[in-house]
């Protein structure tokens, strides 16, 4: 049988009978004894089977390592596709500003690319900071590109993240982009150099040569030695230069004739013929045209006035040129040196001038009209941006020329014509602010103000060393952030360093002047600030724990810090508190205040208690932050988004968006007089979308809850005051017309009983303006619809507006009702006369919100201080 082993049958010895005759034994002997047959194995049967065997496991063996390497390839394969998917994912999500998903967190493709890409981001926006402060550099060579760069990086890297991985991404990133920053403004200033060193040549060539005594060759070969130096040893470039210095030089018929001659003797008529027969024509008609020694002084007197005029910003440019074309008159009429010594001069001036004064009259025109300038722009075919930003400061020195009643202090400085001066005094700060949060200046420029004043503003913060001065600005910006918002008030410095001085000067609670005063006598105080927004802030030795580790400080304050914003936005948990995240920036904003809080507290013999400077400078944090709905629950602190004062904050100030009003996240009176709570409402309307629409909570077949949805910051959907909704990793919710939604049954649907078994899969019209009124049928009061487009496939993400329960058109049902009511009880009592329910019921009163006082009939705001400033 299969599988028993070979053997072959074998006999033993048998029985063979005697011979008969034989004689019998004489001797007794034993029988031989018969065996039975048995099986024997055989090695050779053993051998051919473990052959076959072998050969047929061998060629079992050798298939399953085909097969393992194949599937080891195919693994392979699918690992390197999903790192690539996971590398698109992780940049996608930084890119849409959502945390690092944890479900990926220890998955190197993700997670590295996730922190190479926020690292990037961040050293991006660090090279940009950078860019804009290389910028205010001079270039004359008093500073040195490199150095303003690494000090910026130790500024603005400190001690790193801790993360080793991110840092070391963040530095590359960064070295590589500054780098070419920093060649390219030292090539600059060794441009600006060059100009300057050639006109410092240009200056001295004429003032020695316009004498013939000293027009010697030895004195011409000097010239020409240094403008060699200038073209950097390049003979052929510098003999060009030259030409163009001497004959600038060339006045009467003296020192023409020593100078040519100086030409010939230094070699540099024979190096250069043509140019040598050029200057000999031009030295002709030059001493024809002026005569006299002291006509070339007069001539090159006027050059040079009229050069520095036209670069005076407190000067109008085109009453500048008609005021040296009559000195050019007057010039030519005594020496007849001809006009054409002047002309292209102003003719040049003039055009510039009068193109400068069209661009300046656009923001003046603004400004009569209240109009934005945005629009008054755009009817003559100019951008505001760049308009406001070169002509920002002789615009609001204009301006104010042509209203000194609304700005009498101001109006001192033009009439002296001297440049504004805003801190000045006090009341000047306040004109000041009142100007540029005008409207239409908020309108018309992205930037808050000039260089000029941005400089001014940000060394009387940061030095402190005229206490009165720092006060005014501190004053103007205290007015400029009320009217304009925080976000733009920022723009009004040059850092962040000054920004949270400025903070911690109205969180201080004393006189301004005291304030920088104090910080004049104890210059440590600035740096300890500065060191906050580095984040490399000493708690240890405020506190005095000298043995305490700064990280566990650190994460106390942070922890702190939470609580006061949780507990505030009543969020905070019964036992565990949510999860606070807030931008590292803002982390830095907060502490600092409350580091400089703490300073005064120490000073005066205070506790130093971090609850309660956390509690005290909270006020301060949430002018310019906003409180959003994070993952899972948590608190986001943002930005405040930059809007007019007040606009979402007020009930009678909402921001319009299409199809309604909405509101920031913040509490406020609605209007039924009552204190309600805009994030309440949200969780409220997002619990709404989770019964009315589930498949917004369902994104490639995963089913999220109200709590891990989350907001985007605000600006991300373009549209102020909305949000986009999203869910992690995945960002937005997006709808696609034509797409199945799972949808529960709803009644009168749009007008139509539509009857529908439970959550059952629903065909949506796959016409998007059709899909978009299904959709809006659909949503709850709150959310919204945003329309975007690829590839000409129009679909819409969901976004979200804060909004008032009680609002206004809840005030206005209310008045309805209490009007019929009111025109029914008239009806059974004609002869009994009633009272008029009032208008103001519900808050719907009459220019509510509106102070008197607070606008004045120019549509200006008032120059008066609307906090009191101290």
């Amino acid at each position: 049988m299969s599988g028993q082993r070979e053997a072959r049958h074998v006999s033993g010895p048998g029985y063979r009978a005697p011979d008969a005759p034989a004689p019998l034994p004489s001797v007794s002997t034993a029988p031989y004894r018969a065996r039975a047959a048995e099986y024997r194995a055989d090695p050779r049967g053993l051998t051919a089977i473990g052959d076959a065997l072998s050969r047929f496991f061998n060629t079992g063996a050798k298939t399953m390592d085909a097969l393992a390497e194949l599937d080891h390839k195919q693994e392979l394969v699918r690992i390197e596709r999903e790192n690539k998917a996971l590398e698109k994912k992780a940049i996608a999500d930084q890119a849409t500003g959502q945390s690092l998903d944890p479900r990926y967190a220890d998955r190197q493709s993700y997670a590295g690319t996730y922190a190479a890409a926020a690292a990037e981001e961040s050293a991006r926006g660090a090279v940009e900071a950078l860019r804009e402060q290389l910028s205010k550099m001079p270039l004359d060579g008093t500073a040195n590109p490199q150095q303003i760069a690494e000090d910026f990086f130790k500024r603005e890297f400190g001690n790193g993240t801790g993360s080793q991985d991110y840092d070391a991404q963040w530095v590359n990133a960064f070295r590589r982009q500054a780098e070419p920053l920093v060649v390219q403004y030292n090539e600059a200033i060794s441009k600006t150099l060059e100009t300057n060193a050639l006109e410092t040549i240009r200056a001295a060539a004429i003032k020695d040569l316009l004498d013939p005594s000293k027009a010697t060759p030895e004195r011409v070969t000097e010239l020409h030695d240094r403008v060699l130096t200038v073209a950097r040893g390049n003979q052929e470039v510098a003999d060009k230069l030259f030409e163009g210095v001497v004959v600038q030089a060339f006045m009467n018929d003296g020192n023409t004739t020593a100078i040519l001659n100086s030409l010939k003797q230094s070699g540099f008529a024979d190096r250069n013929p043509d140019a040598y027969l050029r200057l000999s024509e031009m030295a002709h008609q030059r001493t024809n045209s002026i005569k006299t020694w002291q006509a070339g002084v007069e001539v090159e007197k006027w050059h040079a006035d009229f050069a520095a005029a036209l670069n005076d910003p407190s000067r109008d440019r085109v009453g500048t040129v008609l005021e040296f074309a009559a000195r050019a008159w007057d010039i030519d009429s005594r020496h007849g040196v001809g006009q054409s010594r002047f002309m292209s001069t102003l003719l040049s001036a003039w055009d510039k001038a009068t193109k400068d004064q069209a661009e300046i009259n656009v923001i003046l025109k603004a400004l009569l009209e209240n109009r934005p300038g945005s629009l008054v722009a755009a009817e003559v075919g100019v951008e505001i941006g760049k308009v406001m930003s070169k002509h920002f400061d002789p615009a609001i020195q204009q301006w104010v020329a042509m209203n000194p009643s609304l700005f009498p202090t101001l109006a001192q400085d033009v009439a002296a014509g001297k440049q504004l001066d805003p801190l000045g005094s006090r009341q000047a700060a306040l004109e000041y602010a009142a100007l540029v949060s005008a409207p239409q200046f908020v309108s018309a420029s992205p930037e808050a103000q000039s260089n000029t004043y941005q400089s001014l503003f940000g060394e009387a913060i940061i030095t402190a060393t005229d206490p009165e001065r720092a006060a005014n600005a501190v004053a103007a910006l205290a007015a400029y952030e009320a009217r304009a918002g925080s976000e733009r008030a920022r723009k009004m410095l040059r850092s962040d360093e000054e920004w949270i001085i400025y903070q911690a000067a109205k969180a201080s609670g004393k006189d301004y002047t005291a304030f920088f005063a104090q910080r004049r006598d104890n210059p440590g105080d600035t740096q300890d600030l500065a060191d906050t927004q580095r984040g490399t802030s000493d708690w240890a030795k405020l506190l005095g724990k000298p043995d305490a580790k700064r990280s566990e400080l650190e994460e106390k304050v942070r922890k702190v810090q939470d609580k006061v914003l949780l507990k505030s936005t009543g969020r905070d948990g019964f036992l565990i508190d949510p999860d606070v995240q807030m931008s590292e920036s803002l982390r830095r904003e907060f502490s600092g205040l409350m580091y400089d809080f703490l300073q005064e507290q120490k000073r005066t013999g205070g506790s130093l208690d971090l609850d309660k400077a956390a509690q005290a400078v909270l006020a301060s944090v949430k002018q310019i932050a906003i409180a959003l709905p994070g993952q899972d629950g948590s608190l986001r602190l943002v930005r405040k988004p930059r809007l007019p004062d007040g606009q979402g904050e007020l009930r009678d100030r909402p921001i319009s968006v299409p199809g309604g009003e909405v509101y920031l996240p913040v509490k406020l009176k609605n209007f039924a007089e009552e204190e309600e709570d805009p994030l309440e409402t949200y969780a409220e309307d997002m619990r709404a979308l989770r019964d009315e629409l589930p498949a917004a909570l369902t994104v490639d077949g995963v089913e999220f809850s109200p709590d891990q949805v989350f907001l985007s910051d605000p600006g991300a959907t373009g549209v102020p005051g909305l949000h986009y909704v999203s869910v992690p990793g995945r960002g937005p919710i997006t709808f696609y017309p034509g797409q199945k939604l799972t949808l529960p049954p709803k009644d009168n649907h749009g007008g139509m009983e539509v009857r529908m078994p439970a959550m059952q899969n629903v065909e949506t019209p796959s016409d998007p303006g059709q899909f978009q009124d299904f959709l809006k049928s659909r949503l709850p009061p709150g959310f919204h619809l945003i329309a975007e487009g690829v590839g000409g496939e129009t679909f819409y993400r969901l976004a979200y507006g804060f909004r008032l329960k009680k609002d206004r058109a809840w005030a206005e049902e209310q008045q309805r009702r209490l009007r019929a009511q009111f025109d029914a009880n008239k009806s059974e009592t004609p002869d009994q006369a009633q009272p008029v329910p009032s208008s103001t019921a519900f808050g719907m009163g009459i220019g509510a919100g509106i102070h008197p006082g607070s606008i004045r009939p120019d549509g200006f705001p008032s120059a008066d201080d609307p906090s009191g400033g101290r």
